[in-house]
């Protein structure tokens, strides 16, 4: 595949790349850090060890390099998944999951891309979301994920919160934990705080 396609595919994932330590364009040393880079003409993957050892492969081509890249990811999404959130359930592609969120909620097109967007800020959440709209279910504890001691599940369950407002809560848990702890305290009397 080549390099436009791999970044379409990955969008298409809402994989973060950063979060999975992959710097596409040049090589980076950090702990754990792969990716591709093009040198005098040739693809290389890379991974390094976080000792200033970068252990580089020559690759084929473009297509072999990003086959290879993906390849990995596939591997690496295992610490974003579990029993029930599975990587077939990570691989959802955006796509379908706006057109759940326009059917299910009644958004434009644009705001099913920001809520996905908004979603996207967290894999576990996003990926747990994809589950909740595949099954139909939340995934239950001790699998479900937590932010702050709350899952999705727990939020939906005690709270007036729709399906997608507990998991964009845990994203607020996330970005702005005091603020939405005190959100929570107080019975969450701004129903303006997420969509």
């Amino acid at each position: 595949m080549t390099q436009e396609t791999f970044f379409q595919v990955i969008d298409q994932w809402g994989v973060s790349l950063s979060k999975l330590s992959i710097v596409v364009g040049e090589p980076c040393g950090w702990e754990g850090a792969h990716g591709v880079y093009k040198k005098d003409g040739h693809w290389i993957y890379y991974s390094a060890d976080g000792r200033n050892h970068i252990e580089e492969d020559l690759m084929s081509s473009e297509d072999a390099a990003f086959d290879e890249l993906l390849r990995k990811i596939t591997v690496d999404l295992r610490d974003y998944t579990n029993k029930f959130v599975t990587r077939k359930i990570a691989k959802i592609p955006k796509d379908r999951i706006c057109q759940i969120l326009q059917e299910t909620y009644g958004f434009s097109s644009q705001r099913a891309i920001d809520a996905w967007e908004y979603l996207k800020q967290d894999m576990h959440v996003l990926f747990e979301y994809k589950y909740y709209v595949t099954t139909g279910k939340f995934v239950p504890d001790p699998y479900g994920y937590k932010v702050q001691g709350y899952s999705a599940m727990q939020l939906h369950n005690t709270t007036y919160l729709t399906v997608l407002g507990a998991f964009n809560y845990l994203i607020y848990l996330t970005v702005k934990p005091q603020e939405a702890l005190d959100h929570l305290k107080k019975g969450l009397p701004n129903r303006d705080i997420l969509f």
